[in-house]
């Protein structure tokens, strides 16, 4: 991947989940090290799932919040 050829989001949710496998995860790196826009894109992505984990930390799944737009958290 260049700087010209970018990541499907996909992929750079995988990575900033950190659920690519090796191969993956060394390609989109190698791509944010010289994308300012896709590296913006993918911490955006890890605030995000870090919002969330705070949210629902200690809480079952079935007690977890409605995180959609608008819902009463």
């Amino acid at each position: 991947m260049s700087a010209t050829h970018h990541p499907d989001e996909a992929l750079v949710s995988g990575y900033a989940a950190g659920t690519l496998d090796q191969g993956q995860h060394v390609a989109v790196a190698t791509h944010l090290a010289s994308c300012a826009d896709c590296r913006r894109w993918s911490k955006a992505l890890e605030r995000v799932g870090g919002r969330i984990a705070e949210r629902t930390a200690g809480r079952r799944q079935d007690e977890a919040p409605d995180l959609r737009p608008g819902a009463a958290v």
